[in-house]
């Protein structure tokens, strides 16, 4: 069967999204987990109870990897979000369950050897894809960990080694939660304090009584939506101006076209595609800028004609 080539402003169809929250104890991480659609929470280091009564949604507790996977042959119709807490604990999980299969990817210190971390992400990356394709959406929950560098410090999700790194990658979002104010907040935009990622614009800081995960996750759709539909009037866009371009004839006439194209609204870089546009026809005609008059005049040196 062949692959279909898909259009650039075609749809794209987001039918689920993947979240870190992270932070410090006692800032509301698994509270404000609990605020993403219909969700329901893998316990997997108890931490349930820290929950307040009135924050609590559904959940499992879990103590070994293959209860995680088990979560996915349950029947969880009735859930849209499936909440990790916390992540690190789930990955300990993993890496337990890679020694168990093969005595030989575990070091002498007890530690995965490079094999073996390599085995963990691929178990962790095929998980994470049975999610996304059963369209739920997935919230990973770690606490933080500050790196030093000198007087610089950075703080990112604490997850071990190159876990890291696998984590981020296949997030959509990541947020970092702390106690702004006495306030509950989260920022997905990164700093050169701590990590983050913002696919859809989101507000550098939010308040997590004031914007739940629902709302977020809305807001992402929306983004991604936004998007198709500016690459396809972007395009539209460029056609109008190459149109344009292809009826001029003459210098005089491109400085017309110029001062008609200066006068549009473009979206994404297409003010500079424009630009190239003009400059590709001026070289077609013969005309240079004339940066005394900011006007195309006809080239003092024209192009030789062909032998």
């Amino acid at each position: 069967m062949p692959l279909l080539i898909k259009k650039a402003h075609d749809p794209i169809t987001v039918k689920s999204i993947r979240t870190l929250l992270f932070g410090q104890p006692g800032v509301r991480k698994t509270s404000y987990a609990f605020t993403a659609p219909r969700p329901l929470l893998i316990d997997c280091d108890g931490g349930i109870r820290r929950v307040a009564p009135q924050y609590r949604e559904d959940y499992i507790e879990v103590s070994c990897w293959e209860d995680i996977s088990q979560v996915l042959n349950e029947d969880i119709r009735a859930y849209d979000s499936l909440i990790f807490d916390t992540v690190s604990k789930m990955l300990d999980y993993a890496a337990e369950y890679v020694i168990r299969q093969d005595g030989r990817m575990k070091r002498r210190d007890g530690n995965l050897t490079q094999q073996g971390y390599g085995a963990l992400n691929v178990l962790f990356k095929q998980f994470v894809g049975r999610v996304s394709v059963m369209g739920k959406n997935l919230v990973f929950v770690a606490h933080d960990k500050e790196n030093r560098n000198g007087d610089e410090v950075t703080i990112r999700p604490d997850i071990v080694g190159s876990n890291l790194g696998v984590v981020i990658k296949d997030m959509d979002l990541v947020g970092y939660m702390e106690m702004y104010n006495n306030i509950s907040t989260v920022a997905f935009s990164p700093t050169d304090r701590h990590y983050g990622k913002n696919t859809c614009g989101l507000p550098d800081r939010i308040e997590t009584g004031k914007m739940p995960l629902a709302t977020i996750f809305t807001t992402y759709y929306a983004a991604i939506n936004q998007e198709t539909e500016d690459v396809k009037r972007h395009r539209e866009q460029m056609a109008d101006v190459q149109l344009l371009l292809d009826s001029v004839q003459t210098c005089s006439g491109l400085n017309d076209a110029m001062e008609t194209i200066k006068k549009r609204e473009f979206l994404l870089n297409g003010r500079t595609v424009a630009a190239q546009l003009v400059s590709t026809k001026a070289a077609e005609l013969a005309c240079e800028f004339d940066k005394e008059s900011k006007q195309y005049v006809e080239s003092a040196t024209p192009l030789a004609s062909a032998a």
